[in-house]
């Protein structure tokens, strides 16, 4: 195969760009499953885990980014190479926009601010305007046949991987340069956000982020002709993905955790409530002098009476000793004296022997 604008030299596909672009599209189905399920779990707790959207979006991003990346890989012409480079820079306007949003989101709730960064929300409307013209404009000033830029990685002096590519046009290179503006600021916010408050989550994001970026690095180089090297940013994104991923699960389970200890702390509340809602309820108001029981009502009624209503037992009535002495001497000396067999006054002698 010949290529254009490099007469009298030949390049043949390798077997490596096959094994290549089946490594993208297992990618590219883990980071669509890992996006679909931050998705979901964002659909449960939109307030609470507010990261999860454009996280979710971002994965499901990367998993078409991965799509063209093999589509580039099975390239065998250059048409076809820079139709799948075209995709690719398509998909890295809306993934770079998504990552930017995660991590200002990120930095702004361990900053704990009310709203998002303002100047990176400005970077990131210049990138997306820049992002706009590359994909409406196509020619030169982006991505073009006409300026061929075929790269043959070769490994052990053998050709290893060849990619069928355009130069950058001066469009593509000012978007990655806003970009890498906007994400050197963004990384710079969380690093803020970390050290003023530490936390495992926000350092394992980090590390993410800087595999990212020392991809982003090496793309740059591989895509100047300055190494020679394979694209490494979709093992990046992966790398990136599974990281976050990481991440924002332990962050859920810890906060999973924490919500747990303060239900049992809530629990162990209202137990002790309820148990001095019960003493409460066993103390019953009674009058000190006549002994009546005040209601829950304010009336105030006879203990026989009270109780007669609340429970299935019939009162009988009789007087105590205690009672018949204090309100009724006189019948209580007639039981003394009876008691004693003395006479009682007004009753008569009692019947003597042989009477």
């Amino acid at each position: 195969m010949r290529i254009p604008g490099r007469p009298g030299r030949t390049i043949r596909p390798v077997a490596a760009n096959d094994v290549f672009q089946h490594v993208c599209l297992a990618m590219a189905g883990a980071n669509f499953a890992a996006g679909l399920s931050f998705l979901a779990l964002w659909t449960r707790r939109r307030s609470a885990n507010s990261e999860y959207l454009p996280f979710a979006l971002l994965c499901l991003g990367i998993a078409v980014y991965d799509l063209f990346c093999a589509g580039l890989y099975g390239a065998r012409s250059l048409e076809e190479g820079v139709f799948w480079q075209r995709l690719q820079i398509g998909s890295f306007l809306p993934i770079s926009v998504l990552l930017l949003w995660f991590m200002g989101l990120t930095a702004r709730h361990a900053l704990g601010r009310p709203s998002f960064d303002r100047l990176l929300l400005g970077m990131m409307a210049l990138f997306g305007a820049v992002g706009v013209l590359v994909v409406a404009l196509p020619g030169p000033l982006t991505l073009s046949a006409e300026t061929p830029f075929v790269k043959q990685v070769t490994w052990g002096g053998r050709p290893f991987v060849t990619y069928y590519e355009s130069t950058y046009g001066p469009l593509v290179v000012a978007g990655f340069a806003v970009f890498y503006a906007a994400f050197a600021y963004a990384a710079l916010l969380l690093v803020h956000a970390c050290r003023r408050r530490p936390s495992r989550h926000l350092l394992a994001i980090l590390a993410g982020l800087g595999v990212y970026f020392a991809g982003l690095v090496s793309d740059a180089l591989v895509g100047a002709g300055a190494t020679n090297f394979v694209y490494a940013s979709e093992y990046a994104y992966l790398v990136l993905a599974g990281v976050m991923s990481a991440a924002l699960l332990l962050r859920f389970a810890w906060l999973h955790a924490e919500v747990e200890a303060l239900n049992a702390a809530l629990a162990r509340k209202v137990q002790a409530a309820e148990a001095e809602i019960d003493v409460l309820q066993d103390l019953i108001p009674i009058c000190s002098h006549c002994k009546k029981i005040r209601r829950d009502d304010g009336f105030w009624q006879q203990v026989d009476q009270y109780f007669a209503e609340r429970h299935e037992a019939a009162f009988t009535h009789g007087i105590c000793p205690t009672c018949i002495e204090q309100h009724f001497p006189d019948v209580a000396e007639r039981r003394r004296r009876r008691a004693s067999l003395e006479p009682v006054p007004g009753e008569g002698r009692l019947p003597g022997p042989g009477a």
